[in-house]
Formats: structure tokens, sequence, C-alpha cells
């Protein structure tokens, strides 16, 4: 089992816009279902399941991967005309 990173940038909490409370790293799928809602989008990716939080046009797309059953990895990253991630504009 791949245990849970818990230093540097990866033990500080993702305060979403659509959160009314953080998450970490190490959290469980209940946790983050509990606490953001239902994602926008997921899909599974070399042996992981990555789920996607939209927060709008213009703002930011959210990537939180998961390991048997824990957040491992939180990235977010810009929504524009420029970035092919963007939903809104594939």
């Amino acid at each position: 089992m791949l245990g849970c990173a818990r230093d540097g940038l990866q033990d500080r909490p993702s305060q979403l816009p659509l959160s009314s409370s953080p998450v970490f790293v190490c959290d469980s799928q209940y946790r983050m279902s509990d606490r953001c809602g239902q994602s926008d989008d997921s899909y599974a990716q070399d042996g992981s399941e990555v789920w996607l939080y939209n927060s709008g046009r213009s703002r930011f797309v959210y990537y939180f991967t998961f390991i048997n059953d824990r957040l491992q990895r939180i990235r977010q990253v810009a929504c524009d005309a420029d970035n092919p991630d963007c939903p809104y504009f594939r």
C-alpha cells in the first residue's frame, strides 16, 4: 500500500471556493465528497482515480488524485482559452 506524504507542500490544505472546509493529502474519497460534493468529472489514470472540480470560467480547475481511496495529490490549473485542460474550451 502506498503511504501518504505529509511534508512540504503536500501537507498544506486546499481550500476550494466550493468548500467551507479544507481537504488534506491522505483524506479519504468519502471525506472529500462530504466536504466538496460530487466532482464535475473523474477518470482513471495509471492505477489512480482523478477527480476534477471546476470553479468556473476564467478561474481554476482542481485535480485531486486518489490511490487506494486516499488523496495523494492536489493540483490547481488556471482555466483560460490557452489551457487545453480547461473543460470550457475542449
